[in-house]
């Protein structure tokens, strides 16, 4: 007997009503009685759409989900890498995640061991479109769900987490979008900067940064606030990125050193 399809709506309805709530943000545990799984309502304000199209999407009567709107569903339910992974397949999307990436001879395996050995900081490695080339353990523990984005300018607009982990969010943001400007006028890497801007576009935090007068290109604090997506501590983070020679050779190291309050 044929077994019935799995469908995007009901792999997306079955992540909020399982879901442990651990990762509901306190505002909004405290005003529900629910142990296990989230309404509608709740997971609408984290994705930031309307409960009524979730609605749709979970009767699949709602077709052509973006992705975008896929992945803020299944981070708002606190889904896995692999469940994010699912729902994008079963969305129409290729997989995401780093596979391709990390099959770059750009970033040799030393280098990743290298990186990986200097946890707990977080380091790693990003082309200049900020596409992520690579990253060790804690990097993707702190910047939750960059991974399944791949990218730090659509983690940073399009993740519900980024508002919640980077506690100066538009200014950190707005310094990203304005650097990815300038980097962007590079012949090397014009082509791939269409494809980020172009699916940004749409957001009107985005083109407020974009397209604003305001050119921010430096922090006065070389530090970062973060909030730590496990158990909510605030701490500092020195940033400091840097590329290798020859400057031709198209990516960043990144490193980020916890320093006192």
């Amino acid at each position: 007997m044929a077994t019935q399809r799995e469908t995007l709506g009901a792999f997306l309805r079955d992540l909020r009503e399982r879901t442990d709530r651990s990762h509901v943000p306190m505002r909004m545990a405290t005003k529900s009685r629910r142990t296990k799984g989230m309404s509608r309502d709740e997971v609408a304000a984290l994705a930031q759409c309307s409960s009524s199209y979730i609605e749709k999407i979970e009767r699949d009567v709602a077709t052509n989900v973006s992705t975008e709107i896929v992945l803020a569903l299944a981070h708002a339910v606190g889904a896995s890498e692999q469940h994010v992974s699912h729902a994008l397949i079963l969305a129409g999307e290729e997989p995401r995640g780093l596979a391709g990436a990390l099959e770059d001879p750009a970033i040799t395996a030393d280098q990743r061991i290298y990186v990986d050995s200097l946890t707990p900081h977080l380091a790693g490695y990003v082309d200049l479109a900020w596409n992520i080339l690579y990253a060790n353990s804690e990097y993707f523990r702190v910047f939750r769900g960059i991974k399944d984005y791949g990218n730090v300018l659509f983690w940073l607009l399009e993740s519900p987490d980024a508002k919640n982990i980077m506690l100066d969010w538009y200014e950190e943001t707005h310094l990203t979008v304005t650097w990815a400007r300038s980097l962007a006028a590079l012949q090397s890497v014009r082509e791939e900067y269409d494809r980020v801007f172009g699916r940004l576009d749409h957001i009107p935090e985005f083109r407020e940064m974009y397209y604003g007068a305001d050119p921010t290109l430096g922090r006065e604090d070389p530090a970062m606030r973060i909030c730590d997506p496990d158990d909510g501590s605030k701490f500092r983070l020195s940033v400091n990125l840097w590329s290798p020679p020859p400057a031709t050779a198209g990516w960043q190291m990144y490193l980020g050193v916890r320093v006192p309050n």
